[in-house]
């Protein structure tokens, strides 16, 4: 039992995200037929989290670690994996520029404009290229 990493590049399996936002979390499971899954978060079993996938969703800040313990009864199977999820503070909208700081999404003015050579249809090169 295991938790891939997000993207291909990440080295870590730690996710991410926004306060009320949900994480939804997928092990890799090998050599189970008839899997049985308890999560519990920070230690604490989750009663209603009894499927593959388990949809957290953190309502404050801070760092948790969900774990996820697989059994099997019919060979007595039992295997158990961690993940951290990290709740941001700020919200999900706090990256985007404010109009008061000096960009706008209503801009009207265009100071320069180059065009890239080839750019317009029926456009003849003519710079010797």
């Amino acid at each position: 039992v295991s938790f891939p990493t997000p993207y291909c590049n990440q080295p870590s399996t730690t996710r991410y995200t926004f306060a009320g936002r949900p994480v939804f979390l997928r092990p890799r499971l090998e050599y189970f037929e008839n899997p049985q899954y308890r999560w519990s978060v920070d230690g604490k079993i989750v009663e209603d989290a009894n499927e593959r996938v388990y949809k957290f969703t953190p309502d404050n800040a801070g760092e948790y670690l969900v774990t996820l313990t697989v059994t099997e009864e019919q060979n007595g199977m039992s295997a158990e994996s961690s993940v951290k999820v990290v709740c941001v503070q700020s919200s999900e909208f706090a990256s985007f520029r404010s109009a008061t700081s000096g960009s706008s999404a209503y801009s009207n003015k265009v100071y320069e404009y180059l065009p890239a050579p080839g750019q317009f249809i029926n456009e003849t090169n003519t710079g010797g290229f």
